[in-house]
């Protein structure tokens, strides 16, 4: 991510989506993650997965889907 605009525009997003299920694209190595976004931070958001959390950098983030 390139700015702290693109950040501001995630942070607002993600708060959107604090306790909704969503399905994550990483960056390296295209792993997917899917989860309950369950906290979001300045640079960051945490993603419960099966039970465990998860610290998602966004500039680590390819894609995020909401899941319906």
């Amino acid at each position: 991510m390139s700015g702290s605009g693109d950040e501001q525009r995630w942070f607002q997003d993600l708060l959107k989506l604090v306790g909704k299920e969503v399905e994550i694209g990483l960056n390296s190595g295209g792993k997917v993650l899917s989860g309950t976004v369950r906290n979001t931070m300045f640079d960051s958001f945490i993603l419960e997965s099966k039970g465990q959390p998860n610290i998602v950098r966004f500039r680590d983030v390819g894609y995020l889907l909401p899941k319906s």
